[in-house]
């Protein structure tokens, strides 16, 4: 009984740690694609960006591979200035994905 219970808890970690998916689209105030910015991933515990993705000309980016956890989003100009824009914290489910759709002000 103890060996079935173990190997149960065991496999709850396991779910918990999943890695998910962020993505969206950086938009101007029109709604049109805003491109060839920087988005970073920023780790609400620590404040420090995880990861940064360069959007696409359409203003499309994508974060793989995310453990779960406390995000925000802020979107930089190719120079390093950062862009306003109405980003809020977020949570990220085990395996899940959220899709951020971020308006630069």
């Amino acid at each position: 009984m103890a060996a079935l219970a173990i190997a149960v808890i065991g496999s709850c970690n396991v779910v918990s740690n999943i890695p998910g998916t962020v993505a969206g689209q950086v938009m101007d105030a029109a709604g049109n694609g805003r491109g060839y910015v920087a988005v970073q991933l920023i780790e609400i515990e620590t404040g420090q960006p995880i990861f940064v993705e360069n959007a696409n000309d359409a203003g499309n980016f994508m974060f793989k591979n995310v453990d779960p956890g406390k995000y925000k989003l802020k979107v930089m100009t190719v120079g390093g200035g950062e862009l306003a824009t109405d980003a809020e914290e977020f949570n990220l489910s085990p395996g899940k994905t959220v899709t951020i759709n971020l308006v630069v002000q």
